[in-house]
């Protein structure tokens, strides 16, 4: 039953179809995060079902909303030392639900290296590890013309939705609140979400420095990503993008397929002639890690690699 849990996850993955039920949407507003006392065990035992979940030290959470309506839990780690002169460095982070906590912690646990930094995740309003069907929606470009939706298939077609909400509400809204640098903000996407950061970064690579691409799902809709992909290249050679200080960090895991792996090392290397221009790409495969454990096994790396860059 446990190995069945795993592939129905594992599939939703990297094709996601099926739905889970969503739990009431987060109140608005910040709260500090609370720790709270401990309780002699036949109390816990007896107030279980009321007892509140665990806070992470240091984090705060807001409800926000698209301009198309479309609801998000925004997951934040905060820096814990003043802002330096150029701000904060801020790691954007896919998925929210399912990695924040990994993300947060190594944060916390290495602020001696990663002291001016912060990460905001992008989740939904579930308890959930996944939103299948608001990441289908907001991951994926519009199905092609005259193809049809399988029955019970989630929405597709939100990418540009997706990336219209962090370019005008979200990074705003944590410029507003912090100071940040704008010229270390980074995004990381493991699979679909990946094939969302290589979208970002063919269409808008303004909008961030460091872009990280875990298991991206190049094989999706017939290969859409490659005539993105020929005119983003073709815009750099002609000197219509810069790329000076871009970054583009790949991973895969070597028990995912072998056409994961070879999407994934053969995006490096045909973009390594942009190097060039600017542009530093960067392919690791991670040994014995899955499709499912490869973002939580790049943590430290995406942080080192994101907070640790120089730009100046």
């Amino acid at each position: 039953m446990a190995s069945a849990r795993r592939l129905t996850l594992l599939a939703a993955l990297m094709a996601p179809g099926a739905a889970m039920a969503a739990a009431p949407a987060p109140t608005s507003g910040t709260p500090e995060a609370r720790v709270l006392p401990a309780s002699p065990p036949d109390a816990m035992d007896s107030a279980l079902g009321m007892a509140p979940p665990v806070a992470l030290p240091g984090t705060r959470h807001l409800a926000m909303q698209s301009a198309k309506g479309r609801e998000y839990r925004i997951m934040i780690t905060e820096a814990k030392d003043p802002a330096p002169a150029n701000g904060y460095q801020v790691l954007y982070v896919l998925d929210g639900n399912s990695v924040f906590g990994a993300f947060s912690d190594t944060l916390r646990l290495q602020r001696f290296e990663f002291d001016k930094a912060m990460v905001v995740a992008i989740g939904y309003p579930t308890e959930q590890p996944y939103d299948f069907k608001g990441r289908s929606y907001d991951y994926s470009p519009p199905a092609p013309p005259g193809r049809e939706r399988a029955p019970n298939a989630p929405a597709l077609g939100g990418h540009d939705e997706m990336l219209d909400f962090i370019e005008h509400q979200l990074q705003p809204e944590m410029a507003r609140r912090y100071k940040v640098d704008r010229a270390q903000q980074s995004l990381f996407g493991h699979s679909f979400g990946g094939m969302f950061t290589l979208h970002a970064l063919y269409t808008r690579p303004w909008l961030f420095t460091h872009y990280i691409a875990a298991s991206p799902s190049i094989w999706w809709q017939d290969r859409y990503l490659l005539p993105e992909e020929r005119a983003f290249t073709q815009r750099a050679n002609a000197g219509q993008v810069k790329l000076t200080q871009t970054t583009l960090m790949l991973f895969a895991g070597g028990r995912e397929s072998p056409m994961m792996l070879r999407d994934a090392q053969a995006l490096h290397g045909r973009l390594q002639a942009l190097s060039g221009l600017g542009l530093t790409t960067s392919y690791e495969t991670l040994a014995d890690e899955t499709h499912a454990t490869v973002p939580i096994a790049a943590v430290t790396r995406v942080m080192r690699h994101v907070f640790t860059a120089r730009t100046r």
